[in-house]
């Protein structure tokens, strides 16, 4: 077997083999970036250059909407929850992205973000309290799944009172996207929990039509009254802002933590915002949260040489453009003297995660309050071996405990 065959085996391998996926969160990046960055696997192309993610990322003859040419595509189970991920802003394209996307512009804006700083200090600092010094903090359960959620009902004006119910609606159904196979009564729990939740949002919805606000929902509703939005539209984009980042979050912080606390002497170091944030970036750029992005041609395409026809899947592997040579030097170290480089951690172009100033602001604010308080904070898995999530789209540890420890006594394992 020649070398172009083998990466090609190693790189199906690792797109379909889950448990390939748990012992290396990298995959075939590097070798793809060095010998093949446009590598044809089947009916798909897997783009890996920062060049080539780059210029296919913003190509609108790719879509991220395979309905767009008349492919029939599942999100979740089920069919309700489905119908309702498919109204989704993330999943749509072409004039009716454009359309939804323009309604967020100044929601996630550099002002609305920094108000937001507040919340994220106390959420976090509330965390950190609750774990205390010497106690094992649950990076994924702790962090990553309850932050996002809080961090998004601040944002849309819900009660503090409802918001722990909320976190229990998202956390249930987030489980549900792009899985299969699920027992009757899973699926009859997926559709109680929705219900639950769209008849919350709906009140919500109509309060806010009584008395509307600035906030992000009773923009929504004058969108809605003047038929920019429909109404199937405005319920399924105010539960999309709810469970807003949840995967990508819970990714990141993951991913975050165990690079950042994997370099010797960084966190004391980080009691420095802006320090923070360029770890927060970095970390990110080496083990970028979303792993990948899949788009659908709809019209013939010549790339680098090679013709790529309608209804062929492209893959754009972000994780790999991180790490292209070409982009940024020495690519595997971790280095705060990057200066202000984009990566592509939460991807690019007209899909670029819509949350991803609140998982920079929360992601560098865990570091600054760990810098501060528990500087000597070390990963603590019992004896464990680190395993990594099965799934394709996300890269973050299936588990990840972190020591808060406040000395170098306190760090020795």
């Amino acid at each position: 077997m020649d070398s172009l065959a083998a990466l090609r085996d190693d790189t199906l391998r690792y797109f379909t083999d889950g448990t390939v996926r748990r012992r290396d969160p990298i995959g075939p990046a590097r070798e793809l970036v060095r010998t093949a960055p446009l590598l044809r696997l089947g009916g798909a192309w897997v783009a890996s250059s920062h060049h080539l993610v780059s210029t296919l990322s913003v190509d609108r003859r790719l879509s991220m909407d395979a309905r767009d040419i008349g492919r029939e595509i599942r999100f979740a189970e089920p069919e309700g929850l489905n119908h309702v991920f498919g109204l989704m802003l993330n999943v749509r394209d072409g004039a009716d992205h454009r359309r939804l996307r323009r309604l967020t512009t100044g929601v996630f804006s550099a002002r609305r973000t920094a108000e937001l700083t507040t919340t994220v200090t106390g959420l976090v600092g509330a965390t950190l309290d609750q774990v205390g010094a010497e106690g094992l903090l649950d990076v994924i359960g702790d962090l990553g799944v309850t932050l996002p959620v809080r961090m998004n009902c601040e944002l849309l004006g819900v009660r503090a009172q409802d918001t722990e119910q909320v976190l229990v609606w998202a956390k249930t159904l987030i489980r549900q996207i792009n899985r299969t196979g699920q027992t009757q009564a899973e699926l009859a729990d997926a559709e109680r929990v929705l219900a639950e939740l769209t008849a919350y949002v709906t009140d919500l919805i109509a309060v806010r039509g009584r008395d509307p606000g600035e906030d992000i929902v009773s923009r929504l509703v004058a969108a809605h009254r003047k038929d920019i939005i429909t109404g199937e539209e405005l319920l399924a984009f105010v539960i999309t802002l709810l469970m807003n980042g949840l995967d990508t979050l819970t990714a990141a912080l993951g991913s975050l933590l165990h690079t950042v606390l994997g370099q010797p002497g960084l966190l004391p170091r980080l009691t420095d915002a802006g320090l923070a944030r360029a770890a927060f970036d970095e970390a990110m750029r080496l083990c970028s949260p979303v792993r990948v992005g899949a788009r659908t041609v709809t019209e013939d395409l010549s790339v680098a040489g090679q013709r790529i026809p309608a209804g062929s899947v492209v893959i754009l592997y972000w994780a790999a453009a991180n790490r292209d040579p070409g982009f940024v030097a020495r690519p595997d170290e971790f280095r705060l003297d990057r200066g202000s480089l984009k990566s592509y951690a939460f991807g690019h172009g007209m899909h670029h995660c819509l949350g991803a100033p609140l998982a920079t602001l929360a992601g560098a604010e865990v570091l600054r309050q760990l810098a501060v308080r528990f500087p000597c904070a070390f990963v603590d898995l019992g004896g464990e071996t680190l395993t990594w999530q099965d799934g394709l789209p996300f890269c973050a540890p299936q588990r990840l405990f972190v020591r808060l420890a406040v000395s170098p006594a306190m760090a020795v394992v």
